[in-house]
């Protein structure tokens, strides 16, 4: 799964996305926005994981007339098309199912512009490699109201903007979106995703950053890099995959010789 930092100020909330569609492997087979708007409800949303499922979405989604009544009825399309897809397509890996759909706009229950977001994996399923279903709270296909600054792949807000963070509403109201929202982006894009079976650098292709206020939604691209299709994703200062990989499986030893010796 590849980027998005979630920025909610109090009267707009930021979303800072990559463009890079890969397969497997992690070879890159397009780099394109991965922000879908949908104009009659004022909203946005945008995907993690596979991006099979945006067309559908968006078509069902469109019809809806406001943010609240996307998140009433985003349990049963989610569980519409991923019985679709169940149908269709079940030998498929489950990469290449799986999804994290985050939608924004103006909530007229909430009087604000806010947040959710909602995945596709069972409850503890053992495919989810971020943990989205071992957590308490959690439900397939539920909408979950985000914290009011979230960046996955999780990084160090201070280690990303160099200053000491709060979580206050204050401090978020201060942030800038665009510098600071590029800031994280850099960190994400170092981080090593890791599978069961290789570890990859998932996030490029260029920083998006959209802005939705209840008056409307902007645009704009933050930093374009050279990523290319056909090829790997190689952020500069990052540690070398095979490397990454060879790190990755002395941690899982260690942690297997932990386990038998407990």
């Amino acid at each position: 799964m590849s980027s998005i930092t979630v920025i909610q100020q109090n009267d707009a909330v930021h979303l800072i996305t990559d463009a890079a569609h890969y397969d497997l492997d992690g070879v890159i087979l397009s780099i394109r926005s991965k922000i879908c708007e949908l104009p009659r409800s004022g909203c946005v949303f945008a995907t993690r994981g596979s991006d099979w499922s945006m067309q559908f979405l968006e078509w069902m989604l469109s019809r809806c007339d406001s943010f609240d009544e996307i998140v009433k009825v985003l349990p049963g399309v989610m569980s519409v098309i991923d019985t679709g897809f169940l149908t269709f397509a079940s030998d498929m890996p489950a990469k290449m199912r799986h999804y994290v759909i985050t939608i924004a706009g103006w909530s007229e229950s909430a009087q604000r512009v806010t947040t959710v977001m909602a995945c596709t994996y069972p409850i503890g399923d053992p495919a989810d490699t971020e943990g989205w279903s071992m957590n308490d709270f959690y439900g397939q296909y539920t909408p979950i109201y985000v914290p009011i600054v979230m960046t996955i792949p999780p990084v160090s807000l201070e280690g990303a903007l160099g200053r000491t963070v709060d979580d206050t509403t204050d401090w978020v109201d201060a942030m800038d979106p665009a510098a600071d929202g590029l800031a994280i982006f850099e960190e994400q894009r170092r981080f090593v995703s890791t599978y069961i079976d290789s570890v990859q650098y998932v996030v490029g292709g260029f920083a998006e950053l959209t802005t939705i206020t209840r008056d409307g939604i902007t645009r704009s691209i933050l930093k374009e890099y050279p990523d290319q299709v056909g090829e790997l994703i190689t952020p500069d200062g990052a540690m070398p995959i095979a490397e990454a990989w060879e790190s990755e499986l002395a941690s899982r030893r260690a942690n297997m010789e932990t386990a038998e010796a407990a």
